[in-house]
């Protein structure tokens, strides 16, 4: 019984797969991108000392580390890493 409910399963699911392609197919690219930010990821001090890491970016990096600053101050928002 169980085999048969388990096929089912893998049976609908292949139908909606195949029936929702594009959707699938844009939700599988953006997981991969998403990891691979995740797994490229640098501290924050480790990017601002890099030398070749260029000067106007760090500035940004700077903004928004005030910005979480604000709004970890003002906003009680909860600080994150």
């Amino acid at each position: 019984m169980l085999k048969k409910i388990l096929l089912a399963v893998v049976i609908i699911l292949l139908i909606s797969g195949l029936y929702y392609r594009d959707l699938v197919s844009y939700g599988w690219m953006q997981a991969r991108g998403q990891i691979g930010i995740l797994l490229n990821v640098q501290e924050v001090q480790e990017v601002l000392s890099d030398p070749a890491f260029p000067d106007s970016l760090k500035a940004r990096v700077r903004l928004i580390e005030e910005i979480k600053k604000f709004g970890v101050d003002s906003l009680g928002l909860t600080p994150s890493r």
